[in-house]
Parts: structure tokens; sequence; C-alpha cells
């Protein structure tokens, strides 16, 4: 394979975190791409990409916050940097604010550049923070295309930027990850919620859990992720507040996993949570209809979904689910009272959702113009 077709993904962080990452590297390498992957992973952090003859991962070790958190990333950089001068790829896929000085350096090489941000960076902090900041500047200027999850961050970014040349790309799950037809029978035994992601108060609000205790006792409810570093013990504070509902049997508790073993873990729900704020002052709670994986996956997976009433959520995802006030327990117990009791209805939204992401919602469509782009 000729160094035309090579390309480096580089990201201070593990790639296996950011679904879009996994799905664009094996697009590629399915198009006959050499792939590589250069990232960290803490001492917890047991993800993985999954294996793939054309794509190649290597991870440092990551250091927490600190004065050893910078020796660590110029050896990353430097790492990065040996490895563009000795396999040369044609292109460069930086994919968070903390690679965008690499990137700028690696267009020195001569590669070409993409930058997908997934989450927009705070615009103010420490001396490094700016200098990145500043990086992000040069490099949206020169990539030849930067990738954006929703429309409202696509906007922002290229008021910010308007020489950039901006794309939006959805977070969908690969055509791969839909799931079968549902059957109509299922489990009559429970019925089951099912969240999985970051688990914090702006996505797994504690009034979920009053919600539960408001509905019949056979629904259960499935938690699956990962406690961000803003909410350290907060996993610990719902299991204290489901113990003091007397609902703690009915909350099933799980760590975070891998991509490829969510899907299972779905198989006998019946509808995917997917709540957020009505209002935030943080911008990526306020562009999460569209950036949100995990909604699409519930719909991958044949779930109807519960989401908040807000006009950007009940626009694009209201034809498959009910919505509600995600901080009044009354509210969400009564949209999921209106799926629990008619089960066909909710079979048919599900089916209606899956049906969108196997025609449309699907991460190979969203990437169309960027793969053109790279093939071009």
């Amino acid at each position: 394979m000729s160094t035309n077709h090579r390309i480096l993904y580089i990201q201070y962080t593990n790639p296996a975190n950011y679904p879009p990452l996994e799905h664009s590297s094996r697009i590629l390498a399915d198009a006959g791409w050499d792939v590589r992957l250069l990232g960290t992973r803490s001492g917890r952090d047991d993800l993985a990409v999954p294996d793939h003859p054309r794509i190649k991962v290597r991870g440092g070790q990551g250091v927490a916050p600190g004065a050893m958190q910078k020796l660590n990333y110029l050896s990353y950089a430097a790492s990065v940097l040996s490895e563009v001068a000795r396999w040369r790829p044609s292109w460069v896929y930086a994919s968070d604010l903390w690679s965008c000085p690499i990137a700028v350096a690696a267009l020195r090489f001569g590669c070409r550049a993409i930058y997908h941000e997934h989450d927009e960076p705070p615009h103010t902090g420490s001396m490094f923070l700016r200098s990145c900041l500043r990086s992000r500047r040069t490099l949206a200027r020169r990539a030849a295309v930067c990738v954006l999850p929703n429309e409202q961050p696509r906007v922002r970014f290229a008021m910010e930027h308007p020489e950039a040349h901006t794309v939006r790309v959805w977070n969908c799950p690969s055509l791969a990850e839909v799931q079968p037809p549902r059957t109509e029978g299922g489990d009559r035994k429970t019925f089951k919620l099912y969240y999985h992601g970051s688990l914090g108060a702006p996505l797994v609000p504690p009034a979920l859990l009053g919600a539960v205790r408001l509905l019949p006792g056979d629904v259960r409810l499935r938690l699956i992720g990962y406690e961000t570093i803003g909410s350290q013990g907060y996993v610990d504070a719902l299991r204290l507040q489901a113990r003091n509902f007397g609902i703690e049997a009915r909350i099933e508790w799980k760590g975070k996993v891998n991509r490829n073993q969510l899907w299972p873990q779905m198989r006998d729900a019946a509808v995917g949570i997917s709540l957020v704020p009505r209002s935030s002052s943080e911008p990526n709670l306020e562009a999460l209809a569209g950036a949100s994986n995990k909604t699409f996956d519930y719909l991958a997976a044949g779930l109807a979904l519960l989401i908040t009433d807000r006009p950007d959520w009940t626009e694009m995802f209201g034809d498959y689910g009910f919505a509600c006030d995600p901080e009044n327990p009354d509210s969400i117990a009564g949209a999921l009272m209106e799926l629990y009791t008619d089960r066909a209805v909710t079979r048919s939204l599900g089916e209606s959702g899956r049906q969108r992401i196997r025609e449309e919602w699907n991460y190979e469509r969203q990437f169309e113009h960027v793969l053109e782009l790279l093939n071009a």
C-alpha cells in the first residue's frame, strides 16, 4: 500500500472512548487504508478498539493532571512525531484539543490534516491550554476539513474560524452494529429501562430513580458506564438513594464495558434513557442532540426512547419515544408508564428508529463527505 493511503489518528486519550474514531478508522481500513491510532490509556481504562488487520493501535500510559502529565504529554508528542517521520502517513487525523499542537507540527512533514472536535474546549485556563487553543486556530485554518458532531457547534466553530472548512458528522453507529428486528414476545417478566454512558447528574438525574419508585415493581433499570472526573462519588449517591427508596434490587449496576459488549446488554431492554437538562450553561450539553452516541445506539438496538422535552430533542427523536421533564419524577414516570402499558407501541417506536439508523442515521452515511475528501 502506498503512503497515499496511510492515516495516523492522534488523540491524547484512549481512542476506544470515542466510537466515531472506531467507526471512521474501520471504514478507512475496509476501503484499503493502512490505519494507525496513537493514544494514551490510564491504568483502569481497559476499553479497546476491535482488531482489524489494517488497524494498529498503540497507547502509552496516561498520567493524572500535574507536573508529571506535562512531561508525559511531551513524551507522547515526541512519539507521534517520530511515527510521522518514520511511517510517512499522508494524513493526520487529530481528534482532541491536546492533539492540535502535534498535528500542526506534523504538517511540516508534508501531511495533510483533519481535525475532529468531539467536545468544545474551555476558552480560558492555564498557559498550556491557551497554547493548545492557539494551535487549534492554526489547525482549523490549515486542516482540509474540521468535523463537528452537531450543527450548533459547527456554526460556532465556523464563526470562530471563518477560514475553516467545516462539516457536521453525527455520532451514529455503524451499519454493522444495527441489530436484528425484535421478536414480539420478548421478556415478559420485567420491563427493562436501559442507560449507558457517563454517570453524572446531568445525564442520569436523581429524579430518574424517583420515577422508578413510582412505577410497577416489574420495572427494572440497568445502568452501564463510568464516573467522569467531575462526577466522582455520584454512583455511591445513587446507590444510597435507591436504598432509601427501597428499590435497590430493581437497579442493575454495571461498569464500563467495550462497545461491542453493549449490544447484548440491550437485547432484553425496552426503553433507552437519553435525558439531558432542559437548559445548561455548558455548551456541550446544549448541543447533544446528534452528538449523543447513546441515543443512536438505542435506536440501532430497536429500543424506544425516553428523551427530554426540549425542542431540539423532540424535533429529532420525538417520533421514536416519549419526552419528559428530567427533573420531575412524576413526568418521567408518566412517560414511561405510557410505554409500559402499550408494549406494541413501544416495539413499533423502537423498530421505526432501527429502520432510520439502517437507512440514514449510520456512520457510513454521515462520513461520506470526509471519505470522499480523503480518497480524492
